[in-house]
């Protein structure tokens, strides 16, 4: 953290690391969180996931989460609703619900297919912003150095 304040938390999937991100973390206006559901982001704190089953191949005997926090949130029945249950969806929901558990003000993706198209119901239903890096980055650069300079008055 910087001597101005906390940087912004932005759960960021594989894809949507780009130079921006990497110039907006090394100038500490955002920490980047992921969630386990894919390979791990250099610089990444862990979210905190959505559902775990015996099946969560992602998981390991050294995961730090508490089992009673491996459940869906009250959103993740209302993000399967907007984007779609689907097997190509289902992982899209679980990370939208690991953002909206861990308190992310942002989500970056390069998926424009299930989540972008359908930013503007999931945002009001999150309360994040949701961005589709590369295509946003400089729209991106400008909210978060917006949105981190209101949060320090």
């Amino acid at each position: 953290m910087n001597a101005e304040g906390a940087p912004l938390i932005v759960y960021c999937e594989i894809g949507a690391v780009t130079k921006v991100v990497k110039d907006l973390i090394d100038r500490e206006v955002i920490q980047i969180i992921h969630g386990p559901y894919e390979g791990r982001l250099k610089r990444a704190i862990p979210a905190m996931p959505s559902r775990v089953t015996a099946d969560s191949t992602w998981f390991t005997i050294d995961s730090t989460f508490r089992i009673s926090d491996l459940e869906h949130s009250s959103k993740h029945s209302d993000i399967v609703r907007i984007i779609g249950g689907g097997k190509r969806t289902r992982m899209d929901a679980l990370h939208l619900d690991s953002a909206h558990k861990s308190g992310a003000a942002a989500f970056l993706t390069p998926d424009k297919h299930d989540i972008v198209r359908h930013r503007v119901q999931l945002e009001a239903l999150l309360g994040l912003r949701i961005f589709h890096l590369n295509a946003e980055d400089e729209k991106f650069r400008t909210w978060a150095n917006s949105e981190y300079a209101r949060r320090l008055g």
